[in-house]
């Protein structure tokens, strides 16, 4: 009931967002609302799969500042931000909301301006549940998100610093160093550098880190690349195929009408996805744990389909095109819908129970 009714707000939202009606405090107020509503919900809820038992058993484990430090799970950076919220006596519930509000703030800095937010939201709500329950590696997606910003800006150094800023919450974040070449390729190139690189990635990449990590006596990263490399298997899913292949075509059918009204940001966005979707499509097939890498680039989703779907939506009011508007509207939403049922399929932990503070039996967390 209430994943419907997150969905119906969106939809809502992206309904609104391109009629006349649309105006400045819509654009300003709907946002806002939003992001309180779903950081609400993230503070008050609890057991969201088994991945938050460590980070709760972290977060409640004490000690000084050393002992958080040293702890052998997370990286530098997330564990230096739990040592200081623990340090100042922040209780877990609020430590949720927090790191909801960074994950979403962050995410869309870069677009606040725009008048699409309100189609991003729907966008994000079926492809991750809105964020609702973040992680340390989608703070670490949203600063690279906030680096290609300053990419497309040729301000380097920052973009640099975001980048390693990222990597100390989600070390997989350095994958992010090859956004500069793939911006600078065409679409053609680009098709051939997601082939050919997935394709090297699979067969290639537990055998350099297994190298790297044995010349250079870490053991840690050794392990985890054998376990990785034994446990975790490869798979091929017509529906997640069949999902990308509707959003590259999407891309080919308006890019062309749409992108002079698109800022830089907004064309980097298109090929980043595009380069995402289809690196992921061939390293999947080899190992899942490629989503930790191609994350990265697929989540610019958010951006450059929201945008098109919201200036193509522009466009066809423009010509009086009703009948394709609302075709695209029910289009979109119900998309998104199907998408998020599939999630909710495929990884039901994560989404139920959504256990809260309200449940005696998980009060004594807090």
């Amino acid at each position: 009931m209430l994943y419907f009714a997150l969905w119906i707000l969106f939809s809502t939202g992206y309904l609104i967002s391109i009629s006349r009606a649309s105006n400045g405090l819509f654009r300003r107020v709907f946002p806002w609302a939003v992001l309180l509503l779903i950081t609400g919900l993230s503070g008050i809820r609890w057991a969201t799969g088994t991945d938050w038992e460590s980070y709760l058993t972290f977060y409640e484990s004490g000690g000084d500042f050393h002992d958080y430090m040293s702890y052998w799970h997370f990286e530098l950076g997330f564990k230096f931000l739990i040592w200081l919220l623990h340090f100042l006596g922040i209780g877990y519930s609020f430590w949720l909301i927090i790191l909801t509000f960074l994950v979403l703030v962050i995410k869309f800095a870069p677009i606040r301006d725009r008048p699409y937010v309100a189609v991003c939201f729907l966008v994000l709500f079926g492809s991750s549940m809105a964020n609702l329950f973040p992680t340390r590696e989608t703070l670490a997606v949203s600063l690279v998100i906030l680096s290609a910003s300053y990419l497309v800006q040729r301000r380097f150094l920052i973009f640099i610093f975001f980048i390693v800023l990222a990597a100390l919450f989600h070390s997989t974040a350095i994958i992010f160093v090859f956004a500069p070449f793939i911006l600078r390729a065409s679409y053609r190139s680009l098709v051939i550098f997601a082939l050919v690189g997935g394709i090297l990635l699979n067969f290639l990449l537990y055998k350099i880190v297994a190298v790297v990590a044995t010349q250079l006596g870490l053991t840690d990263l050794l392990l985890s690349a054998q376990l990785y490399a034994d446990t975790i298997s490869g798979r091929t899913s017509v529906f997640s195929i069949a999902q990308k292949v509707i959003i590259l075509l999407f891309f080919a059918g308006v890019l062309s009408k749409c992108k002079d009204n698109m800022t830089p940001f907004e064309l980097a966005s298109v090929k980043l996805t595009c380069f995402g979707l289809i690196a992921s499509m061939v390293l999947e097939s080899g190992s899942q744990i490629f989503n930790r890498l191609t994350v990265y680039f697929v989540s610019f989703e958010i951006i450059s389909v929201s945008a098109l779907i919201w200036l193509y939506s522009k466009e066809l009011i423009l010509r009086k095109s009703y009948i394709q508007l609302l075709t695209l509207y029910v289009s979109a939403c119900m998309f998104y819908c199907i998408r998020f049922c599939g999630l909710l399929a495929s990884y039901p932990d994560l989404y139920y129970p959504f256990e809260t503070i309200f449940q005696s039996s998980h009060r004594a967390v807090y």
